[in-house]
């Protein structure tokens, strides 16, 4: 209830002064609370929030340079890179190391890619002592796969295996009618064991495309073959080279025994022992063509040794050879020691300088149209037999020297 300014006037002068003052402090407070009540009940009230929030640059806004995006490189393999990348799900399926090329035994019909060049040195030590690489497969179970060197090169293989007889030695002990290996470049090879050794393959029946060798070959038995890149070679090697030592019995610096195709391919390794031996093959039953050798090939008393065949019971034609060759019991030949019945030599040609008295073949008994020719610089002349029957656009290029592949 209100009270009157009379009532209030009246209560006031009954007061002492002392409850008067304790009366102003009341009020005074009674106020003071009031205020403290309102604040408070405006900041309790919803406030109004605006749909985004305003952004302000410094001014002046800093002038950013600009960055181009660095591209990812694709990765790249390289010899200090050997990691295995062995993948059952990828195909063809890769190849970077010496495991993963060891490998190929567990799925002979697979096809394969090499991705790196493998230096054997950088892979595990049992690679390089010991029997070192394992060679693939075995004349029960071929290679019927693909393997696709991709131009790169394994190095430093070694292989040693001279207990075996009959097993072969060579990365692929079979390469089965249906196996393919191509564009791949092996350096540096050490390929020893008892008979058929080789370094790309002891045995082919399939094909073998663009590929190479460099090493030594020693075989021991007496009755074994050894070549510069396949032993024996009953199917198709073309587009490809050795330069390969090769010692032992029946000795070829590309093939020892050929039965099938040689086309465009050369040899420039020496081959020698104690057997018949032939720079290019030992012993021809198949057919040679736009080939040749330039190594020496020194046979014993067993076989026949010819500049670029020992014996020849099959096809060769524009064909040359330029090393020379000795035998102990049969007349060699500068290019074949002996041209059996039935056999064929078509357009081939021999180095012979003056003071050599080499022939061009030993002892012919089947047709031979080979002639010598006195200068080295004639073959290095592309227009030149026979090199002008070869295919300088696709395959061969010419150096100034010898030709050579592509």
């Amino acid at each position: 209830m209100a009270l009157t300014v009379a009532e209030v006037t009246q209560a006031v002068a009954g007061t002492s002064q002392k409850e008067l003052v304790l009366l102003l402090v009341l009020v005074v407070l009674l106020a003071l609370v009031g205020v403290a009540a309102i604040f408070l009940i405006e900041q309790l009230q919803p406030v109004e929030k605006p749909d985004y929030l305003p952004y302000y640059p410094p001014y002046p806004p800093p002038e950013m340079p600009s960055v181009e995006e660095p591209e990812t490189p694709e990765e790249v393999h390289t010899q200090d890179n050997l990691e295995d990348c062995w993948s059952a799900t990828t195909v063809p399926h890769p190849i970077c190391s010496c495991d993963d090329l060891q490998n190929i035994q567990t799925h002979l019909d697979w096809s394969y890619a090499v991705q790196n060049d493998i230096d054997f040195s950088k892979c595990a030590q049992s690679y390089t002592t010991g029997s070192g690489f394992i060679p693939i497969g075995s004349d029960s179970s071929r290679f019927e796969g693909a393997l696709d060197g991709k131009g790169h090169t394994l190095s430093g293989l070694y292989m040693y295996n001279p207990d075996y007889p009959g097993t072969g030695t060579g990365i692929l002990r079979y390469i089965g009618s249906d196996g393919v290996v191509k564009d791949l470049k092996l350096a540096d090879v050490t390929s020893y064991g008892v008979d058929h050794v080789g370094t790309l393959a002891s045995r082919n029946y399939g094909k073998v495309e663009h590929c190479s060798a460099t090493g030594a070959i020693t075989g021991t038995d007496y009755g074994g073959t050894h070549g510069g890149l396949v032993a024996v070679n009953y199917g198709r090697i073309d587009r490809s080279f050795a330069n390969v030592s090769v010692n032992g019995n029946h000795n070829g610096g590309l093939v020892s025994h050929n039965g099938g195709t040689i086309i465009d391919c050369y040899a420039l390794g020496n081959v020698g022992a104690y057997g018949g031996n032939g720079g290019l093959v030992h012993n021809n039953v198949g057919t040679i063509i736009n080939s040749y050798a330039t190594g020496d090939a020194s046979g014993g008393w067993d076989g026949n040794a010819g500049g670029l065949a020992g014996t020849n019971q099959g096809n060769i034609s524009n064909s040359f050879s330029i090393g020379t060759a000795t035998h102990q019991t049969n007349p060699p030949g500068g290019l074949v020691g002996l041209s059996d019945d039935g056999s064929k030599i078509t357009n081939c040609y021999y180095y012979k300088p003056a003071g050599r008295s080499l022939p061009c073949v030993g002892s012919n008994k089947g047709i031979a149209e080979c002639e010598n020719i006195p200068t080295l610089g004639y073959f290095y002349d592309t227009s030149n037999l026979p090199m002008s029957m070869w295919d300088f656009d696709n395959v061969w290029i010419a150096n100034g020297s010898f030709p050579v592949l592509r």
